[in-house]
């Protein structure tokens, strides 16, 4: 007889491990559909694929407590990169608001790196947080004029950050106090007339954000030795794109740990037993099941390849504009000539009930 093979085999899938490892990537992708859920035959291979990584000694992702486990990171890294997970989730913004109101927090963290705020708006920023005398409306207006003509930055949730921040600070003395640091280019709004004017230095339209932040945290946090909380789309931390965020960072020389944001429901499908996490939790997931999983997102290499943990919320709890925006004439004069610019204001017009 020959030599004996392993061979896995779910209801009428029979491969040898090494085969559904080589596989697995491709298979996936073609049976992902667009609820997030997976065709019975993905399953089946996904099942291979947890087998096979168990014939390797990978063990599964461990959750732990996460606000602790995310301090303790910054004895080895100047820079922990947090997810947003969905923009606007009210359940990513508690999560966040709990973090920055530890009292441990203050004690590792100098500074918050945000995507929702217009780096014009730095100076005044900068005294507003501090606690002085400066209108609150001013959170608003860098939120609602970063180069994101969406209506993303217009979420409450965004300014939350800023006003919790403001909160602790006066808790503080000053040479403990947060710095908020606002990561999207210094876009003049009042310069454009059309579409062709989103593609100047900074626009939405450039390669120019992710550079613009990692050269901020770069000259303002690591190279004054100040530990930096980034808070940014878990897109932006993509390792295997050359214009990432991380990426850009990382090549400057700093060491950045990264965090996929996500729910139980994004995890299960790689580790089944994510489902019975503590919410929230922290996983680190290199060596692990999960860090060896193939997931659409972050394809097309695993996810320990693009991230370093995954934060579990449970369930995404999205946010949205407040309904009383649409009765503000200049709110939606701003904000539809923005969305028009790309063909979207109809989105906002439905919202507020002007569309059918």
């Amino acid at each position: 007889m020959g030599a004996k093979r392993r061979v896995v085999i779910i209801g009428n899938i029979s491969e040898e491990p090494r085969v559904v490892k080589e596989k697995f990537p491709r298979i996936l992708l073609d049976a992902q559909v667009g609820s997030g859920a997976y065709s019975s035959a993905s399953m089946r291979t996904l099942a291979v694929f947890l087998l096979a990584a168990s014939f390797q000694g990978l063990p599964p992702a461990v959750p732990v407590e996460p606000i602790g486990a995310i301090l303790e990171k910054f004895q080895s890294y100047p820079v922990v990169a947090l997810g947003e997970g969905s923009h606007g989730d009210l359940n990513s913004l508690k999560f966040r608001l709990a973090l920055i109101r530890d009292p441990r927090f203050s004690q590792t963290v100098n500074d918050i790196v945000v995507e929702a705020g217009n780096g014009r708006y730095q100076d005044r920023i900068d005294a507003y947080v501090r606690g002085d005398d400066v209108p609150a409306a001013i959170v608003r207006e860098a939120c609602r004029n970063t180069t994101n003509p969406n209506t993303g930055p217009d979420y409450p949730s965004f300014e939350e950050i800023f006003h919790a921040v403001r909160a602790v600070n006066l808790t503080l003395p000053s040479e403990r106090r947060i710095r908020i640091l606002l990561g999207d280019p210094p876009f003049d709004w009042s310069e454009v007339r059309g579409v062709a004017d989103l593609a100047r230095p900074g626009g939405i339209l450039t390669a120019d954000r992710d550079p613009f932040v990692a050269n901020l945290v770069v000259r303002e946090s690591i190279a004054k030795k100040r530990r930096a909380l980034i808070v940014y789309g878990d897109g932006h931390y993509r390792r295997s794109d050359r214009g990432s965020l991380i990426t850009h960072l990382e090549n400057a020389g700093a060491k950045v740990f990264s965090i996929w944001t996500t729910t139980a429901a994004g995890l299960s499908a790689w580790q089944s037993d994510a489902h019975s996490w503590p919410v929230p939790s922290l996983a680190p997931i290199r060596g692990t099941v999960l860090g060896s999983a193939m997931v659409p997102m972050w394809h097309p290499v695993s996810l320990e390849k693009q991230v370093d943990a995954v934060l579990n919320l449970g369930v995404f709890a999205p946010g949205s504009i407040p309904r009383e925006y649409c009765n503000d004439p200049d709110y939606m004069k701003m904000r539809l000539f923005r969305l028009d610019l790309r063909g979207e204001g109809d989105r906002l017009r439905r919202f507020c009930g002007l569309l059918k």
